[in-house]
C-alpha cells in the first residue's frame, strides 16, 4: 500500500500537468500550462498573481478536464481501466489526495462536490477536498470484479441529502438498489 501511495503522488502531479497542457485559464483566477523540464513534463499552475504555486511532474497520458468554472479533474492512466484522479480547485488552490479510479458524483449545482472510490473492499463517498466534511464507508457484498469500482453502477444524490447507491452484489451479479 504504501509503495502505490508513493508512486501514486507523483502520477497525480504527472497527470495535472498533463491535462493542464495548453489549457490556459482567465488570468484573474490563475492558469495552468504544461511545461518540460530536463526530468520531463510538469504541470506548472500559477495563481491570479502569476506566481507558480504547484509544479507536478506528469506522463504522457495525463488529461485534465474542467468540471466547473473553478474545478479541474486531473487524469494520469496508467492502462485501461487503471486511472489515478486528483483534483484542484482554481479559485482557492485546494488540491485533492490522489484517487484510483474514482466515481465522480455530480449534482446539477455541484458537480464538484463528492467522489467515491473502492478501499480495502468499502466504498468509500467523500467530499473531493476535505474528507473531515463529509467521508462514509459503506461495506456489502460487492460482487468481485477485476477493477472493484466496477462493482457499482451508479451513485446520485437525492434531494434529501442521501445517496441512491445500484451495485451488483454477490456472485450472481444481482442488481441491487438502495439509499443510503
Amino acid at each position: 500500500m504504501k509503495k502505490i501511495l508513493l508512486w501514486t503522488i507523483p502520477f497525480f502531479i504527472m497527470l495535472c500537468a498533463m491535462i493542464c497542457i495548453g489549457l490556459r485559464v482567465d488570468s484573474r483566477q490563475g492558469k495552468m500550462v504544461f511545461e518540460e523540464t530536463q526530468e520531463g513534463k510538469e504541470l506548472v499552475i500559477y495563481d491570479r498573481q502569476n506566481h507558480k504555486t504547484e509544479k507536478i511532474p506528469v506522463t504522457e497520458k495525463t488529461y485534465i478536464t474542467q468540471l466547473t468554472d473553478d474545478i479541474y479533474e486531473i487524469v494520469q492512466s496508467v492502462g485501461s481501466p487503471a486511472r489515478y484522479v486528483f483534483y484542484y480547485n482554481m479559485k482557492n488552490g485546494k488540491i485533492s489526495e490522489v484517487f484510483f479510479n474514482p466515481i465522480l458524483i455530480s449534482t446539477d449545482n455541484a458537480s464538484d462536490r463528492y467522489i467515491a472510490y473502492m478501499e480495502d473492499g468499502a466504498l468509500a463517498i467523500c467530499d473531493i477536498f476535505d474528507k473531515e466534511v463529509f467521508c462514509k464507508r459503506i461495506v456489502r457484498d460487492f460482487t468481485k470484479t477485476a477493477d472493484p469500482i466496477s462493482a457499482i453502477i451508479s451513485i446520485t444524490p437525492n434531494e434529501d441529502g442521501q445517496f441512491v447507491l445500484e451495485y451488483y452484489q454477490g456472485e450472481e451479479y444481482e442488481v441491487v438498489t438502495e439509499t443510503v
